[in-house]
């Protein structure tokens, strides 16, 4: 299942981090584990 790609804000929220310098991107993504379920 695709739900992830039916969640316009993940979208938004990724077209940001690309943006990001990459000090942020590490924090961001830590956030971003913290919100989602783990995928491993």
């Amino acid at each position: 299942s695709t739900d992830k790609d039916d969640l316009p804000e993940m979208r938004r929220l990724l077209r940001s981090l690309r943006r990001l310098p990459r000090p942020q991107l590490k924090l961001m993504s830590l956030v971003a584990s913290a919100i989602l379920p783990t995928r491993r």
